[in-house]
């Protein structure tokens, strides 16, 4: 079966779209397209969260994957894709606390910069997040994703 990202290009060599041979950022035009896209296709998400319809929203998640890959496509960035990904994951998970006394500095440090949280502890880890809407924040010593060495390497 092919993956998601061998299916969209697959879509583009049909229809005609760009691909670009390695990385690069594309044309105002196609940054134009698939932003606009992108927002389409979120707006028919939350029509669909807001109908409680589960197919339609399957639908728009399915949709904005598939134009999401084919701006990596357009990117030359597909050939990356589940690397660029991995470092992500990676970095994000680096937005855990390992002890108590990490989830309290980092709240501290957060409070400094006027963010208001608390700590949940899941599993082994202490996760911090803003009181306002629980997002995750970055815990002190987060590390960034370190994509540049996955853009520049070689196929």
């Amino acid at each position: 079966m092919k993956t998601s990202i061998e299916q969209v290009q697959e879509f583009h060599e049909v229809f005609n779209h760009p691909v670009a041979e390695s990385p690069t950022i594309p044309d105002q035009a196609t940054v134009d397209f698939r932003v606009k896209f992108i927002r389409e296709e979120l707006d028919e998400l939350v029509k669909a969260v807001e109908a409680g319809d589960l197919v339609e929203l399957a639908d728009a998640l399915g949709d904005i994957q598939y134009v999401l890959d084919g701006f990596f496509l357009n990117a030359g960035l597909h050939e990356k894709k589940d690397a660029i990904l991995t470092e992500i994951h990676r970095s994000n998970m680096s937005k855990a606390c390992h002890s108590i006394e990490h989830a309290v500095e980092t709240m501290n440090a957060l409070g400094r910069d006027g963010y208001e949280c608390y700590y949940q502890q899941i599993g082994g880890k202490y996760i911090v997040k803003r009181r306002s809407d629980g997002k995750v924040m970055k815990a002190l010593g987060y590390c960034k994703p370190n994509l540049k060495p996955i853009i520049n390497h070689a196929k």
